[in-house]
């Protein structure tokens, strides 16, 4: 099979290339398309337990890029839209919400609920059943995302108002 290298966006700034066969990571380069890493001769990375990459490892088990002890900075994560809270504003209904979008790929959300402006107790998944004592009031969900910079303040949904 012929070589044919593909290339994936990485953030803004670079492109990896990867062999067109066996998808293996050759090379991390710029727009431009000038060399900023090789990693013909890297055949592992390690990981941590957000599967981010903190070393990459050559065939021999030598450390050839260290991200720990390498003095990298990371974007923090930004909302540029709302998480959006849908379903059905009714008593035993399901509400649900999105993520909504956040810059520089964050990793993991977390969810809190709210009865008008009171969190709701153990509501922190992103879908909540709309029981009675919510009659009457407006549910929100508010979510935060976390990338390897930390965790960004969290961003109120639109609001479900359930009849009384």
């Amino acid at each position: 099979m012929a070589y044919e290298p593909k290339q994936l966006k990485v953030y803004e700034e670079a492109v990896v290339q990867r062999n067109g066969a066996t998808g293996v990571l050759e090379k991390l380069l710029t727009k431009s398309g000038e060399t900023l890493l090789d990693f013909s001769n890297y055949v592992t990375t390690v990981k941590d337990e957000n599967d981010q990459v903190l070393q990459f490892v050559d065939i021999s088990g030598n450390v050839l890029l260290d991200f720990e002890d390498t003095n990298i900075t990371f974007d923090a994560t930004t909302n540029t839209a709302a998480p959006v809270v849908t379903g059905t504003a009714a008593v035993d209904s399901v509400l649900s919400s999105t993520t909504g979008t956040w810059t520089h790929r964050p990793y993991a959300y977390s969810y809190q609920w709210y009865q008008d402006a009171a969190p709701i107790g153990g509501a922190t998944t992103s879908t909540y059943t709309v029981v009675e004592a919510d009659a009457g009031t407006a549910i929100t969900c508010q979510v935060a995302a976390t990338n390897r910079a930390g965790t960004a303040a969290a961003v109120a949904s639109n609001a479900k108002n359930i009849p009384a």
